[in-house]
């Protein structure tokens, strides 16, 4: 998944049969507040099972619902398969046939990264992918933009870190996008390399002390 980034995602497809197997109230519920979040970015969503009722799920906004195998959903709509297409499945071999396409998916399935995509642990861990903040990078951006606006000849520096997995290099690439949108001219530099290159340099030049002695 070289190329994967969520800007570029448009539609996200979960295979309701294969996700929902162990499902209780509970975990309903929670599912629901989770597509919750993924509404309120802008994502169009659709669900996908063998039995589903497209009535229970008129609330969302850009949900839609189709009664299908999620294989043959899949087989039957080219749609399905594009670049800006992301799937949520349990399916060992449905995975391995949209891996020959966009590579586009998650699961939490041990097979999941064998066969090239995101593996989860918990369903709710990809809104750090795709919901990266509850502060939206639209929101940030224009604070930050008011901020620029009472010392306009002075470079305003903002710093965002974490672990890889945390998903903040996915913010930061959201945040460049919506400052951009504003006209405001961005330069991104990655500490993490510098202080690596820093760090290696030291570390020679301990070693070639060591070794003079």
């Amino acid at each position: 998944m070289q190329n994967f980034h969520p800007n570029l995602i448009r539609l996200l497809v979960f295979d309701l049969d294969s996700l929902t197997v162990n499902f209780d109230q509970e975990k309903w519920d929670n599912f629901r507040q989770f597509l919750l979040m993924l509404d309120d970015r802008d994502f169009e969503t659709l669900l996908i099972s063998g039995s589903i009722e497209a009535s229970e799920w008129e609330s969302f906004a850009k949900l839609s619902v189709l009664q299908s195998t999620a294989e043959n959903a899949f087989q039957n709509n080219p749609a399905l398969s594009a670049k800006d297409v992301f799937w949520f499945s349990e399916q060992p071999e449905l995975q391995k046939k949209i891996s020959r396409t966009s590579q586009n998916f998650a699961g939490s399935d041990g097979c999941t990264t064998q066969n090239g995509g995101l593996q989860y642990q918990h369903l709710h861990d990809m809104l750090q992918i795709f919901h990266p903040s509850r502060i939206s990078a639209a929101d940030l951006s224009a604070n930050l933009f008011k901020l620029k606006q009472h010392s306009q000849q002075e470079p305003l520096m903002l710093g965002i870190g974490g672990p890889d997995e945390c998903g903040h290099s996915f913010f930061v690439g959201e945040l460049t996008d919506a400052l951009e949108d504003q006209e405001l001219l961005v330069s991104i530099i990655d500490l993490s390399q510098v202080l690596g290159t820093e760090f290696q340099k030291k570390s020679v030049s301990t070693d070639k002390s060591s070794s003079s002695l």
